[in-house]
């Protein structure tokens, strides 16, 4: 190997460890953050969305939710949230929740393949929460939950 050859090697190798560095490092990349959640004695172990991407993403591609698994979508604000079916391919719940208190639910939201993003049936909150739980579709009915009932988070941030 010459002297040209081993400096861009070298170089190479140093811009792909800063690179690391840089996307780890900085957090752009970050470990998928997880925790509890208990419903009607129900315990899901849920995945936490809790940024812009995070949520953007949600449940999309999933081709299995077990029935004690779930995505716990957090806002630092409570708002009207409004989610749609864009990319998903099993049937969910949608719990709507504001402080520890479930304010709402949509059962069996299904899947619509085929359909432009622009007419995605879009499902909004009946109030303003700061937190909603996707489940897997007939949890909702299985467990009897009811607006009303109380939610407990244990969350590994």
């Amino acid at each position: 190997m010459n002297v040209l050859t081993s400096v861009l090697v070298l170089g190479l190798f140093i811009a792909i460890i800063a690179g690391g560095f840089l996307i780890f490092g900085s957090g752009l990349i970050s470990k998928e953050k997880h925790g509890k959640v208990f419903v009607r004695g129900q315990e899901f172990s849920v995945e936490i969305a809790d940024t812009p991407m995070k949520r953007s993403r949600g449940l999309s591609g999933r081709e299995k939710l077990e029935i004690n698994e779930g995505m716990l979508f957090l806002f630092s604000n409570a708002g009207y949230q409004s989610f749609w079916m864009k990319g998903m391919v099993i049937p969910i719940d949608i719990i709507w929740i504001k402080g520890s208190k479930i304010v709402g639910f949509e059962k069996n939201v299904r899947p619509e393949p085929g359909v432009r993003t622009t007419n995605l049936k879009r499902y909004v909150s009946p109030e303003a929460v700061e937190k909603v739980l996707e489940v897997s579709a007939g949890t909702a009915e299985r467990l009897g939950i009811e607006i009303g009932d109380e939610v407990q988070l244990d969350i590994m941030l």
